[in-house]
């Protein structure tokens, strides 16, 4: 009996997550948000690394054995990866791609399930998946039992504990770095001074910023002064505001400062 291109018939031995790779490509022709010129480039892309028959044999047994462990990870790892670039990796499908990585993932899954903790934490309020940022914790939680979390995973961690209103815990995920040995980043910083500033406690924003971003060997960047530019002219602190850019013109390039009348 024939079969339509709507059905999830997969061969024998085939990874389990084609299914789902089927169903979202199904779904999003039929809802028309994939046009059938882009599914069939998505296929052409992703199905032939699937669809590769198994290792000639003089492969050894050992290699055959590594491969046949490996294979489904870092196959859907390439997948989310290329959906995620071209931006077809939507909140809706993020979870259910974290479940089929999680329990086979390796060190190097993290920047795939980094990718998927990024696009469940910025779901639109239009998308099916509510509180993208507590979700996006909740998944970090997970991770960190299978996987070492890099400084791109805390980066995302923090941003999202601060954009549920949790600062403390962004300060616990900053101790977390600090404990494990990661450099933090510029970045690493960021949402917390804006959290900072946000609460009015612009104080607390630039004692991060002059004192203890350096101690932990962490050089301030554009986006950290202009933040903290933002909150001291939010709350009328103009002299205050005037001695940062001082200070900024001491430590950086003028080339930065094509940012501080846009702030002030």
């Amino acid at each position: 009996m024939d079969r339509t291109a709507g059905d999830d018939h997969v061969e024998p031995g085939a990874p389990a997550w084609l299914k789902k790779l089927k169903r979202i490509i199904g779904w999003r022709l039929r809802s028309g948000s994939l046009t059938p010129e882009a599914a069939s480039l998505l296929c052409d892309e992703v199905l032939p690394s699937i669809q590769r028959h198994s290792p000639p044999p003089a492969v050894s047994a050992a290699v055959d054995v590594w491969r046949a462990d490996r294979r489904p990870s870092w196959e859907l790892e390439q997948f989310i990866g290329k959906c995620y670039r071209s931006g077809d990796l939507g909140p809706e499908d993020a979870p259910d791609l974290f479940d089929e990585l999680l329990p086979q993932a390796r060190p190097g899954s993290v920047y795939a399930l980094n990718q998927l903790l990024t696009t469940v934490a910025r779901a639109p309020v239009s998308s099916t998946v509510r509180e993208g940022p507590a979700l996006a914790v909740s998944l970090f939680n997970r991770i960190v039992k299978k996987v070492a979390p890099d400084i791109a995973t805390y980066n995302i961690l923090i941003s999202c504990c601060c954009g549920a209103g949790c600062l403390n815990l962004g300060f616990a995920a900053l101790g977390q770095i600090i404990k494990t040995g990661l450099r933090p980043q510029a970045m690493t910083f960021t949402p917390l001074l804006r959290t900072l500033c946000a609460e009015k406690r612009t104080s607390d924003a630039v004692n991060i910023v002059v004192r203890r971003m350096p101690e932990l060997g962490c050089t301030p960047d554009v986006f950290s002064y202009n933040t903290l530019l933002k909150g001291l002219c939010a709350e009328k602190k103009c002299e205050e505001a005037v001695e940062l850019i001082h200070m900024w013109l001491k430590m950086e390039t003028t080339a930065h400062l094509m940012w501080c009348p846009i702030t002030l």
